[in-house]
Parts: structure tokens; sequence; C-alpha cells
């Protein structure tokens, strides 16, 4: 029983530290990122975005028979031999080879769909990122499994950087949508090049009659995750099959930016928790506990950037990006409300892989994809705002099944759930409420980086006088958690 008490305050410590470093990367990236993204709006037209766009969403797709949920398996299959996971490794690069081989030979046929001659040949050379990802996606999953989020978080640090930079530097050279092709590709193959220096891994011909166990884990989670992709990405598909690539580009962005929260969050989350929920993948308890500590923390962190984004579109939009993607506006408002809702959703799908049942996702998948593209069509018919209403009318049908299944796995109730987050809920309200009294007062003649300015610190100092003064218990003991996890006393033990 010792033992198992110093394994729980290590994970804990793991998990700390690999949520800091992780952390601390993606935020200090994200200035950078959203800079580039700004410049590139400026440097670029909607169509370009949508052009890459429309490649990108048949390339996902393909990405994910490309990795198969190899990593998934490597990090949750903690009992593999070494023999397997050179096979793995492999096996790997096999599936990243094929999947530039049907990439290129699906180019053409794709750009027909969308009647767009600039797809096939965008396809064809971002084709290439599937072999560059399929060497590092064994060696990314052992230091997962391993806790060595420290590399992790630099690894991701440059592919950003450089990702970015080369964008902004190949639009300004005249590139136009090149630039965001050349420049993604760049960013993967530092990456790339990182991740197996750090950990190299031979290779072994892979003996697939000893691989059946992680090909029944993979196919059942390839199975959700191609459902949760067609479904998640039904409506790029719609927007610009029936919309246009200028409206898809425009749409790009206004996801661009209300994801920007998500994204680097789930980013976050998805390298991190992975690892401390299969290691107590045994304890209902600690799983409880993990995702209701995790979950509080979404919440505080993401909410009042969604909402701010809600809040403030118009004059960002306008001050930020100019008058080009004005149309911008609505759909992003809408998304941005989507996304605080989805966030906090993000950690139970690792749940349910870290307690086996990948069928699960699959069956949900099911019903999402019968349901979001449904929506995203029909909302078309009120242009781009109805696409972000049918992301906020259509996916709590989704994601309700995802949380009776929590409840009926670790027994989550409702009361303790919603107890993890109300301070970011009831300080995003109040901090709504004074935003939007501050706009109906700003003179109308004030410019427009003011009224941006005057608004985004109203809403932080709301917000965190908010979570200070009323939720300021909870605060503390968040916090004091956080330092139990980080300098253990010797003896007892880590609770709940």
């Amino acid at each position: 029983m010792d033992d198992e008490k110093v394994d729980i305050r290590g994970i804990d410590r793991s998990l700390m530290r690999g949520i800091a470093w992780t952390g601390m990367a993606k935020w200090s990236t994200q200035l950078v990122t959203w800079g580039a993204t700004v410049v590139l709006a400026r440097l670029l037209t909607p169509a370009a975005f949508g052009i890459v766009s429309m490649a990108t969403l048949y390339l996902g797709f393909v990405a994910l028979f490309n990795e198969m949920g190899i990593g998934a398996a490597v990090v949750n299959m903690r009992d593999l031999t070494p023999a397997e996971i050179r096979q793995i490794h492999t096996a790997s690069v096999g599936l990243g080879l094929a999947g530039f081989i049907v990439a290129c030979g699906m180019a053409i046929p794709i750009g027909m769909i969308f009647h767009a001659n600039e797809v096939p040949p965008v396809i064809a050379v971002l084709g290439l990122s599937f072999i560059v990802n399929a060497f590092k996606t064994v060696p990314v999953a052992l230091l997962q499994r391993e806790f060595r989020f420290k590399f992790l978080a630099f690894n991701e640090g440059c592919q950003a950087v450089v990702m970015a930079a080369g964008e902004v530097v190949l639009a300004l050279m005249g590139f136009g949508y090149w630039s965001l092709v050349i420049g993604e590709l760049l960013g993967l193959a530092v990456a790339a090049g990182l991740a197996f220096a750090w950990r190299p891994l031979a290779f072994a011909v892979p003996r697939f009659s000893k691989l059946k166990r992680v090909t029944r884990f993979t196919l059942h989670l390839l199975g959700g995750r191609i459902l949760w992709y067609v479904y998640s990405n039904a409506d790029f598909a719609v927007v610009g099959r029936v919309i246009g690539k200028e409206a898809l580009g425009i749409y790009q962005i206004a996801w661009n930016f209300s994801n920007m929260p998500l994204r680097k969050i789930t980013e976050l989350i998805t390298r991190v928790t992975p690892s401390a929920f299969a290691a107590v993948q045994q304890d209902r308890v600690l799983l409880r506990r993990y995702f209701l500590n995790i979950t509080e923390g979404l919440s505080l962190v993401t909410f009042p950037l969604c909402v701010g984004i809600t809040l403030v579109a118009d004059d960002f939009v306008k001050l930020a990006l100019g008058p080009q993607w004005i149309d911008a506006i609505v759909p992003l408002r809408l998304l941005s409300v989507y996304i605080s809702m989805r966030t906090i959703q993000t950690i139970i799908p690792q749940v349910v892989i870290a307690l086996g049942d990948t069928r699960f996702l699959m069956h949900n998948g099911i019903l999402a994809i019968v349901v979001m593209p449904a929506a995203f069509l029909i909302g078309t018919h009120w242009g781009l705002a109805g696409v972000g209403w049918a992301w906020m009318i259509a996916y709590p049908i989704v994601a309700a099944p995802m949380y009776v299944k929590l409840y009926r796995m670790i027994d989550l109730r409702a009361g303790p759930y919603l107890r993890s987050i109300w301070p970011a809920t009831s300080a995003a309200l109040l901090m709504s409420l004074v935003v939007l009294v501050v706009r109906v007062f700003l003179p109308a003649d004030l410019a427009i980086a003011a009224r941006l300015a005057v608004q985004v610190v109203a809403g932080g100092l709301i917000y965190a006088g908010t979570i200070w003064f009323l939720h300021r218990g909870r605060v503390l003991a968040v916090w004091s958690a956080m330092n139990a996890m980080r300098h253990p006393v010797s003896g007892g033990h880590a609770g709940g």
C-alpha cells in the first residue's frame, strides 16, 4: 500500500509538471501564433485561406488512418514489450507512406468536388506531412508515457514558432496560399526531427499475429475518431460546397480565432492527462478526482477567453483583421459561445479511452454524424451565422451521452460537477454584464483600439475580482492542492 501511495504522489507531481511545462510552452507561443494569424489575414485573401482549408479538410481525414490510434495505444497499453513497440513503429512509418500515396491519388477528385483547381497540388504537397509525422508518432507517445513533458513542450514550441515565422516570411515574399502550405511542413519537419533525435527508436518487421490486441484497441478508437472527424469538420465541407471558397475562408478565420483557447488547452490536456488517466485507470476515485480538478482548471482559464471574444468580436475584427473580414464577426461570436461549452468536455474521451471503452466513442460518433451535418446543411440557409447556430443548438445533443457514460464509469454526480464549473461560470456572467454596460456608455467617436482596450481591461478586472472575492476559498484550495502535488510531504495519502 505504501508503494501505491508513493506512486500516486509521483503521478500528481508528474501531472502538475506536465501541465506547467506544456502550458508555459503553448501560451508563450500563442502570442506568436496570434500575431502571425493577424499578419497573414492582412497579407492573404479569404480565398487563399479557403483553398488551404479545402485541402486540409481531406488530409485531416486521411491522417486518421495514417496514425490509426497508434499513439494512444502506446500510451495506454502499458505492458507492451520493446519488440512490440519497434514493430508498431515500423507499421506507423508504413501507414505514413500509404497516406501520402492515397493523398496524391485523391488530389484531383477532391479538387473537382470543391470546384477549385488550386486544391490538388496543395493536397499533394501537404501529403508529405504523413511521412514526416509517421517518424515521430511512437517516439512522442513513449515520451508522453514516460511523463517527459519538458521536452515535448519544447518540441511543440519550436514547431509553432518555425511554422508561424515561415508562413509570414513566405507571405511577405508573395507566395500567397503556398506560404501556409510550406510553413506548416517546415514546422512539422522540425518537430519530427527533434522527437526522433530525443527518443530514437529502431525498426522491426511487424508480426500482426503478435499485435492483435493493439489492433483491436486501435480499430475501435479509429472508428470513433473517423466519425468524430467527419462530424466536427462537416461544417467546413458544407460551407465550402454550398456557399463557396471565399465564405469558407471567412469561416476559417472565425473558427481559428474562436478555437484558439480550446485548441491550445486541448493540446495541453491531451498531451498530459492520458498518461495520468492510464496510470490510475484501476482507481475510479482517483479518476474522478483528476477529472473534476482538471475540469475546474479548464473552466477558469477558458471561460473568460471564450466569453471575452464573444463580447468584443466586432471591435477586434475591425481593428486586427480589417474590412475584408467584417463578415467573420457574427460566426466568430457564435462559435466562441459554442467553444466555451465544448472546452470542459474535451477530457471525457480521455477518461473513456483510459478505461478501455473505445467502442463507446465510436457509437457516440455515429450519433454525431447523423445530427451535426444535417444541422449545418440547414444552417446554411441563414449563411455563416446559421452554421454557428447549428453548433450551439445541435452539439449538446451529441455531448449529453458522454456525460451519462462518465456517470456510469466513475460515478460522477451532477452536484460535484456543477460546483467545479460554478466559479468560472458566475465570474464570466458578471464579466459579460459589466462589459455590455461599458459598451453602452463608451463615446461613439472613441477610437476602436481604445474601445477594445477599455472593454478588455474592464472584463479582466471584473472576472479576476469575482473569482477572488466570491470564490477565494475555492481558489486557495486548488492552489494548495497544486502545491501538495508539487511538494508532497513524507507519509500520508494524496487524497481527493
